[in-house]
Order: C-alpha cells, then structure tokens, then sequence
C-alpha cells in the first residue's frame, strides 16, 4: 500500500515563489522524509551575504572609533 505524500507539489511551489519574491537566489530545494521543505541559497548569494556583513562590521568598527 501506498503511503499519502506529507507535501504537495503546490507546498513546494508556494515555497518557491516566496523565498523568490523575497529576493533568495535559490540553489536547490531538499525534502526529507517527514515533508520538511528546505530551500538552499546559491553559494555565491551565501559569500555575497557574508562580504556584505564583513564591511558592515568594518564600518561599525570606524564608526566606534570616530573615522566614519
């Protein structure tokens, strides 16, 4: 016998659409056994994201000591 899928291919597209619209550059999508839904970013959106936070601690870093 057949057990029933705990997603839908709507859930994942659902899921999809809105890490999209919300500006995720998506790498792949991972479901596990028990219909998790996992949406892996792209690894240059990951360095990006992590250059982003280095020079925001460098400017709060200069902001602290008074050269901003």
């Amino acid at each position: 016998m057949r057990q029933s899928h705990k997603f839908t291919q709507g859930d994942v597209a659902r899921a999809i659409k809105g890490a999209i619209a919300a500006g995720m550059k998506l790498g792949r999508v991972s479901i596990d056994a028990e219909g998790r839904i996992d949406l892996i970013p792209q690894q240059d959106a990951l360095d990006d994201a992590a250059l982003d936070a280095a020079t925001l601690d460098e400017r709060l870093q200069d902001d602290e000591h008074g050269k901003g």
